[in-house]
């Protein structure tokens, strides 16, 4: 179970990530950083109506893993509207992507989904990329 200072630096961390990816504009409205509370079947990530730029380790909300997979924990649910207000924070919609690769990957501790338009646009494309310097050996000699 992580200790609070441990999940307040996983906060911290899930925020930072979410104002860099705005930064560097491989994000929009949608796009999302998540990261695994080890020792627990929870994870952090922004909530679906904070800005980008604008999140901080306090708007960071904890999404169950379980809860969210079974239906009851997505905003979408109706089920799950009553009693809630505008001020209660949500999970975004792309938390399903993130909670679906924690529960199938207990390995993975951190998710990253962007919205990013070159990358898209070259993977739709089905434009082999050819690696050209030493970094990028891994990937020879191309990546689909």
């Amino acid at each position: 179970m992580a200790s609070q200072p441990e999940v307040n630096r996983l906060k911290n961390q899930v925020a930072e990530s979410s104002r860099i990816l705005d930064h560097e504009g491989l994000v929009d409205f949608h796009g999302h950083v998540s990261a695994r509370i080890p020792g627990t079947n929870s994870m952090l990530i922004k909530p679906v109506l904070k800005a980008h730029n604008q999140v901080t380790a306090k708007d960071i909300i904890v999404v169950d893993l379980e809860t969210y997979a079974a239906g009851s924990g997505s905003q979408w649910n109706p089920n799950l509207q009553t009693g809630r207000t505008i001020d209660t924070p949500l999970p975004p919609r792309e938390a399903m992507i993130h909670v679906a690769i924690m529960l199938s990957r207990p390995d993975v501790n951190s998710v990253v989904h962007t919205h990013q338009l070159v990358a898209t646009s070259i993977g739709a494309g089905n434009t082999p990329i050819i690696p050209l310097y030493n970094q990028s050996i891994p990937f020879a000699p191309e990546t689909p």
